[in-house]
């Protein structure tokens, strides 16, 4: 999988969140960022799962659990907001 802007807005928590061999090629190809990664299954790729697992590391990462009720449920309506964006449900 190949991502552009790796380095702007959020998107650079979601980069080193993958738990898959990555390679970064910012300084390489443009100051806003580029990288690509591994994403190997034994099935069809389903970028929702990838989404799914994605989110399940940012989520652990930031240790949602110590965050108050109101910021979490917040963060947690952003991030599905930004998935319906790019998938119809």
């Amino acid at each position: 999988m190949v991502l552009d802007d790796i380095r702007m807005n959020d998107m650079f928590d979601f980069w080193k969140s993958l738990p898959y061999p990555k390679l970064e090629l910012t300084k390489e190809c443009h100051v806003s960022g580029f990288g690509f990664f591994l994403y190997q299954s034994d099935s069809n790729p389903n970028p929702l799962n990838a989404y799914r697992e994605a989110l399940q590391n940012v989520f652990k990462q930031y240790d949602l659990v110590k965050v108050k009720q109101s910021k979490r449920n917040a963060f947690i309506s952003l991030i599905w907001k930004k998935i319906a964006n790019r998938f119809s449900f």
